[in-house]
């Protein structure tokens, strides 16, 4: 796995994001550890300083590393405006999305960043690039990211005039209770539309699923592997709504069921370090890990989805 996230509480303050890696994970990680903190410190959140932020980020990260590289979908929560509902500023570095419901409609607050758009070709192109089989210099997919200095080698240009820059797009938004913002990496959106990943949310809250956000979110990315999905798969959920009796220990990390098919060796190398991976990303290990599973499987903790495999 490439991929991270990042949900952090500051005050009444809130972060949240995902970062979709490439080429390792270390990008992944180290923006995902920096990111929440430098931003829910900052005074005040203005669209210049929630940007500055982020190419400073990206700075830091070029200066000690180089390589590798992680697109990025955040959302800062400010619950403190008296009536019924949350301020948020969302921001976008990339092609993961941010969705938000509306009653029964889908309203999506980021943009893909891709070379198919007008805008991001006209920067690569107006910096020497060149699109290739849909990548940057025929390497990147997104046109957006932090890391890649390849990419941004160019000593002339501003970080926002390089062929790829961690620049975000800002959007400003009110989440009404009752309602839910979903913020997930581009592999999930390879079979789910951004309708149907509301309209699959929005059908399990209506069932017993409701008690416990982490479980709709594990039967989505369940449903997105059973439909074909092969890229990295992180997502968050942020319902609206009053959470002080959610957090329960056992429901922190429901690790996947430990099977795999004893005829492909590769395979089964290929699980295992997953697997291994993930476990020691939460604090266990593979033993451990089975023994959770097992546990969280007997209180009902998994969709029935997970437990046909």
């Amino acid at each position: 796995m490439e991929d991270d996230y990042s949900i952090e509480l500051e005050g009444r303050k809130a972060f949240v994001g995902v970062f979709d890696g490439h080429n390792g994970d270390r990008c992944a990680k180290w923006t995902a550890a920096n990111m929440a903190r430098s931003l829910t410190r900052l005074g005040e959140f203005s669209d210049e300083e929630v940007k500055n932020t982020c190419l400073r980020l990206d700075r830091d990260y070029l200066r000690t590393f180089g390589q590798g590289g992680t697109t990025a979908a955040f959302v800062l929560l400010d619950p403190s405006s008296q009536d019924d509902g949350i301020d948020i500023i969302v921001g976008n570095v990339g092609d993961s999305r941010v969705i938000m419901s509306l009653g029964t409609d889908t309203v999506c607050l980021t943009k893909d960043h891709r070379v198919d758009n007008e805008t991001e070709q006209q920067r690569i192109v107006s910096a020497g690039g060149f699109i290739s089989n849909g990548r940057v210099d025929g390497i990147l997919a997104p046109s957006r990211a932090f890391g890649d200095g390849i990419l941004k080698a160019d000593p002339n240009l501003r970080q926002t005039e390089q062929k790829v820059t961690a620049e975000p797009e800002i959007v400003r938004a009110r989440l009404l209770r009752g309602n839910f913002l979903f913020v997930g990496c581009d592999g999930i959106f390879e079979s789910f539309s951004n309708e149907d990943v509301v309209e699959f949310i929005q059908d399990a809250l209506k069932t017993d699923m409701a008690a416990d956000p982490a479980l709709i979110v594990a039967s989505l990315l369940d449903e997105a592997l059973s439909r074909g999905s092969t890229d990295n798969m992180t997502a968050i959920l942020v319902l609206s709504q009053e959470g002080k009796t959610y957090h329960q220990e056992e429901r922190e990390y429901l690790p996947g069921n430990f099977a795999v098919d004893n005829n492909d060796m590769l395979e089964k190398q290929d699980f295992l370090n997953a697997y291994q991976q993930n476990a020691t990303h939460y604090g266990y290990t593979v033993p451990q890990s089975i023994e959770l599973a097992r546990k969280n499987r007997l209180k009902g903790y998994y969709p029935r989805s997970c437990l046909a495999h």
